[in-house]
This record gives C-alpha cells, structure tokens and sequence, in this order.
C-alpha cells in the first residue's frame, strides 16, 4: 500500500478553502490553518501553531488520540481501506500459550509477551487483546482456558 498523503487527509478532514503553489511549495489554506507542504517528504508546515505535521502526528492532533489502533480505525472509516487484520496465526499461538501452562495467568502473560502488548483477558465469546476483542473460531475449544486455574505457582 501507499503511503497516505499528508494533503489527502488535510482535504478529507478540514475545510480547505484554497491549494496554490507559492514558488516550490504547495499551499493549502483551510479554515483554520495555512500549510505550506514540503516537496517529497509528506510533511505539512502549518504557519498559524508553527507545527510540522507528518501523517501520524497530523492524525494524533485532529482526533485528540495517541492510540494508534484507533488511528487506524479513523483512516479505515476515511479511506475505506484495511489497516487493522487479524493475525492469521492468533489462535495458533493461543494453543500454543495454553501448552504446558499452568494457569490463566501464565497463558496471558505468554501472549502479551508474543504480541508485546499489556492486556489480554479471555473473555465469555472471545480475546481481548490490547483494545481489540476478537471472537473465538467455532472450533476453539473455550474449555481448556476456562479450566486452567486462574492462578497458582508461576
């Protein structure tokens, strides 16, 4: 995939009055902002706050969110592209977590250690894994987490 424009989104997300050159740089004057766009780099100078602007940091400051799955989410709903997949091996490496644990505890830990992420709960009709619940496949068998012990020796 492409990388997204620094101009597409000033153009999706704010009132853009106006796109002109002035000498090497195009312009784009909004209701709020006037951003000067360097040429190649995909980075925004907006004259009024003195910030420059790359796509993340633009996103972060129009949405008011430095969760970078929920930015996600916002260009999905923008662009109608994909950002956010499951990873296919997920429940591969829920069993394997699940193999030679001795409680829940240490299952979860093994998958925040896999996915380097702080939060993951087995739930009643699926994961939650960091902020995303994904739901269980029909053939998962549930029953061998919920047994497991929720703690003990470690």
């Amino acid at each position: 995939m492409k990388a997204i424009s620094i101009v597409y989104l000033i153009e999706k997300l704010e009132k853009v009055q106006r796109i002109y050159k002035e000498g090497n740089y195009l312009m784009v004057k909004t209701l709020k902002a006037k951003y000067s766009i360097m040429d190649g780099s995909n980075l925004a100078h907006d004259f009024k706050s003195g910030e420059t602007y790359g796509v993340i940091p633009y996103l972060t400051a129009h949405f008011n969110d430095h969760n970078i799955n929920n930015l996600a989410r916002h260009l999905e709903r923008l662009t109608g592209n994909t950002f956010l997949t499951l990873d296919s091996a997920l429940f591969d490496v829920i069993e394997h977590a699940i193999n030679g644990a001795k409680n829940l505890i240490q299952v979860e830990q093994k998958i925040k250690n896999h996915y380097g992420v702080r939060f993951v709960k087995f739930m009643r009709h699926g994961v939650k894994i960091a902020d995303n619940l994904i739901t269980y496949p029909p053939n998962f068998d549930t029953m061998r987490v919920f047994n497991l012990p929720l703690k003990g020796d470690t």
